[in-house]
């Protein structure tokens, strides 16, 4: 089932979670997921573990044979679906998720693309349903109407009718509000196949490009049930025009949030300009397949806020301030400059460029690459809150630098293009025929 939720041991650890979330008055649900074939029998070698799915359909990622379910399998996972509503119950957090969309256990039974069973849990739409059905039932039988219960969808898997379909989904949702089982729905799409469209990269969607769906799916469930809605939406004001126009029930904006947990704190407080926006990278994504810790491009305190987070940033003593002069107004220069005048010293940033970016005002101008520019603009409005001065056109020269007298200088004038053409993976020549220096290597 993945994670270790159904587990008894987990609950003094979702306590404290619960006390850390309700302090400041928010609430804190455990999305509940079993990831079927998209899961890694050997990820930890002493507890291997057979990957169960509804059919003998191997992961487009990870390759390993999975384990058909038999009847006692599926009961196995109802009732752990159970046990681990029961022990969030316990431990005082508000609610579950349970993950029905991006190809993974649940959503597997739901698609045809994974799901060729023959039995009452594959064919039909309603058959494919019943799997989710079978884990809400067990949860409501559990922890009874205390907890909120939602349930994740893929309202479409992009994948044409070889998988789910949004006719299909409509159907399956329609099923699913009938039997008053869950509190909301989270809409979501694409599956492993279309990973593009399940955590979608800069540039490969429109912004705000699944509210259709959540629209559609708010007029299926009327009254019935919430609906949470997701799909690249990284600006608030998107945000409330799907509440105003009645698009969804809520937003959800997870990579925004990792890239500035206090976004909304921030718009509250008349301080949008100290926003730091999601470009989609995706360098987080990234991490988290590899079961690396997850960080973000765009913020460095991602993952170490303990020593870099909110409160931790060290003023200097007057007497300790100091004129620092920063050269190069890429990413690294812009930054370093922005926190050393946060931090109280005195900053000039140089840049022979008359605009900052570096190399990424190249990579801006890619196709699909244009969410660089926020990267830009997430650096320039840092510098600016800061407040400290910036040259642009201006290059360091030796003479520039006596005349200011810094105390420091930060070189930050980056690294360099390849244009000999040599490759790692033609070890046989250094080089490629026909290469000058209009041709740039990484």
């Amino acid at each position: 089932m993945g994670a270790t939720a159904w587990e008894k041991r987990v609950i003094p650890q979702y306590a404290k979670l619960a006390d850390a979330v309700h302090e400041y008055g928010t609430k804190m649900f455990i999305e509940l997921v079993a990831l079927g074939v998209h899961d890694k029998g050997m990820m930890i070698v002493d507890e291997w573990h057979p990957l169960w799915a509804a059919s003998s359909i191997p992961s487009v990622v990870h390759h390993e044979i999975p384990q058909v379910m038999e009847q006692e399998h599926i009961d196995d996972l109802v009732k752990g679906f159970g046990e681990s509503a029961v022990n969030v119950k316990v431990a005082g957090l508000d609610g579950v998720e349970i993950h029905g969309a991006h190809s993974y256990g649940v959503g597997q039974f739901l698609s045809p693309a994974y799901n060729k069973r023959t039995d009452r849990y594959g064919g039909s739409v309603r058959k494919r349903c019943q799997l989710a059905i079978e884990i809400g039932e067990e949860i409501r039988r559990r922890v009874g109407s205390d907890l909120t219960v939602g349930l994740r969808l893929s309202f479409d898997e992009f994948l044409g009718e070889a998988g789910l379909t949004q006719a299909q989904a409509e159907e399956q949702l329609e099923l699913f509000a009938a039997t008053g089982l869950f509190d909301y729905f989270s809409i979501s799409g694409g599956g492993y196949h279309t990973l593009h469209l399940a955590i979608p990269l800069m540039g490969s969607v429109p912004e705000g490009f699944m509210i259709p769906f959540g629209k559609r799916a708010k007029e299926i469930v009327g009254q019935r049930a919430k609906v949470f809605i997701v799909g690249r939406i990284t600006d608030l004001q998107m945000a409330a025009h799907v509440i105003a126009e009645g698009a969804a029930d809520m937003v959800a904006m997870a990579r925004a949030h990792l890239a500035d947990p206090f976004l909304i704190t921030k718009a509250r407080e008349g301080r949008e300009k100290e926003i730091i926006r999601c470009v989609g990278a995706n360098e987080c994504a990234n991490r988290l397949f590899q079961n690396r810790e997850v960080i973000c491009l765009m913020n460095p305190t991602t993952g170490r806020e303990r020593q870099w987070g909110h409160r931790t940033l060290k003023m200097v003593d007057k007497d300790a301030v100091k004129k620092i002069v920063v050269i190069g107004g890429g990413p690294a220069g812009m930054k370093a400059a922005a926190v050393a005048a946060k931090r109280g010293h005195k900053v000039m940033l140089l840049e022979q460029e008359h605009e900052l970016g570096g190399h990424l005002n190249l990579l801006k101008q890619l196709p699909t690459r244009a969410e660089w520019h926020t990267a830009i603009d997430n650096l320039t409005r840092e510098m600016e809150v800061a407040s400290m001065e910036v040259r642009l056109g201006v290059t360091a020269t030796q003479e520039l630098l006596r005349k200011e007298q810094p105390d420091v200088v930060v070189c930050a004038t980056g690294s360099n293009y390849d244009t000999d053409g040599l490759s790692p993976y033609r070890p046989d020549r250094d080089t490629i025929p026909g290469s000058d220096p209009e041709v740039w290597t990484y």
